[in-house]
Parts: C-alpha cells; structure tokens; sequence
C-alpha cells in the first residue's frame, strides 16, 4: 500500500545472532498486538515458512489465553489472505523456487500464478506483497538450506521501491545468558 508521496511502508528488520531472544520478542510482541483493543480489528499473522516450527509454535499458542492456533501461519497464507501486519519469525528460512526441490518448486510456481506474479517471486514477495506492514526476524548464520532466500536479495529486496527498512540489532544473549563476544568466541 504506497503512501501519497509513492513510498511504501518500510519493514522493521530485527537480527540477532542465535540465543538472543529473537523468537521471544517475535512472539511477545503478536501476543500484545492480539490482546490490545487498539488493534483487535487488524488481521495479523505470526509466520513461519518450517512447518515443524509452525507446528510447534501453534501447540503453545494453544494453551495461551488470548492466542489461537490459526494465528501462526505460513507464507502461502498471508499471500492467500491479505494481513494488516505480518511478524515473520526465522525469516532466513523464507524460501525461494531455486534449489527448493521439484515439488516445492512447483508449488512456489503455481502460487505465483495464482497471484499473477513472475516465476522468480518467492515466500519474501508474498509477505510484502500481501501484507501492509512487515516484521522480520532474521539471522544469516541460520540459513540452513539451499533453497533459503540469500541474505543479498533478502536486503536488497526490502530496500527497493521506495521502501526502505528499519534495521534493529540484537546484541545480548538471552538464552545462554551471555554477552556479545561468547557464541563467536566458541
């Protein structure tokens, strides 16, 4: 949705190497913008492209007062169902038709149809496609697979069409309780 002036909303970019509380965050920050009143009537989703984690993530949100199951989404339904706000958990895992495998590259392809966009949009162009305002979580070191979105595309990706982001850094260690210097220094 551009603004009047023909810029687009700008993602939030929120890195941090692993154990710095990225998925806590993620998750705290859906949480209050679920219970607050002010945005009750805005859809938004929590999205992870690993089915297993989505998996996981849903079953907790099972048990919050306040969460519900179907809140935790993958990409193809944000691209399927038009979000308000997307917080995107493990965006590093976002992925592309590239290297993704003959089945999931079909998949990828035939979304892409269905949505009359080119063969080369991926998992990131559904979210920013279809979706007012982003939220990325985001780690390099934790692209695992070859079919991941390039760190150099994810970027460049945000940064075009009068976008822009807002890059956010984590630095502590929440999980392991250390500082900057420990996981590189291991």
């Amino acid at each position: 949705m551009p603004h009047k002036d023909g810029y687009l909303p700008r993602p939030i970019l929120i890195s941090g190497d692993p154990g710095t509380g990225k998925t806590v965050v993620a998750t705290s920050l859906f949480y209050y913008l679920r219970t607050q009143k002010a945005y009750q009537n805005l859809k938004i989703g929590l999205v992870y492209a690993s089915s297993t984690t989505r998996s996981e993530i849903q079953e907790v949100f099972k048990t919050v007062p306040g969460l519900r199951k179907k809140d935790v989404i993958s990409p193809i339904a944000v691209a399927k169902g038009g979000y308000d706000i997307v917080i995107c958990d493990e965006a590093h895992r976002l992925r592309q038709a590239k290297n993704a495998g003959q089945r999931y590259n079909g998949m990828i392809k035939q979304m892409n149809r269905t949505l009359s966009l080119d063969d080369s949009s991926d998992e990131l162009d559904w979210l920013l496609n279809f979706s007012k305002y982003q939220i990325f979580f985001y780690d390099v070191k934790q692209s695992v697979s070859p079919s991941d979105i390039t760190e150099k595309s994810f970027a460049g990706r945000l940064d075009m069409n009068k976008r822009g982001y807002r890059p956010i850094e984590l630095r502590e260690q929440m999980r392991i309780l250390a500082g900057n210097e420990y996981v590189p220094y291991i």
